[in-house]
């Protein structure tokens, strides 16, 4: 079996976000990439265990990235706002036939900040990569696959 070799790019970071980076690497400049391939690795596996800890339904889940479509900006601040919203609104949790929608916005609020940016990426992940446009894909085994 054949490694996979790193792919080379170019991405443009902020400052603040570089002198981050800089004070993790040992060497400075040289080693920006492997300081980036490891906190990123780590942060998407914290992503990763925050959503298997969430019980949450898949149901709740195509009731969240339904809420969060065409969000300008999706906040983990005001992720509960949002879902709230679009309980009161739009009936979304009738659509996605959620019982309990106004119990999920609690949960949602006294979630911990990582959780909520856990389920955050899980919408980006979702509207951003076109799994939408997969029709061989059901957004409920989606999110199942997500949580479990």
């Amino acid at each position: 079996m054949q490694k996979k070799q790193p792919h080379r790019t170019t991405i443009t970071l902020q400052p603040g976000v570089l002198e981050e980076v800089d004070r993790r690497g040992y060497y400075g400049e040289g080693n920006r990439g492997a300081v980036i391939n490891r906190d990123l690795g780590r942060l998407y596996e914290e992503y990763r265990h925050a959503l298997r800890e969430i019980e949450l339904s898949p149901a709740e889940g195509c009731l969240i990235l339904d809420a969060l479509n065409g969000a300008f900006e999706m906040r983990p601040d005001t992720l509960w706002a949002q879902i709230s919203d679009s309980i009161s609104l739009d009936h979304t949790d009738e659509k996605w036939e959620v019982e309990a929608g106004q119990a999920l916005v609690r949960r949602l609020h006294d979630m911990t900040r990582t959780q909520q940016l856990a389920i955050v990426d899980m919408a980006e992940r979702f509207w951003t990569q076109g799994v939408y446009d997969d029709t061989s894909i059901d957004a409920r085994e989606w999110v199942a696959a997500q949580v479990g």
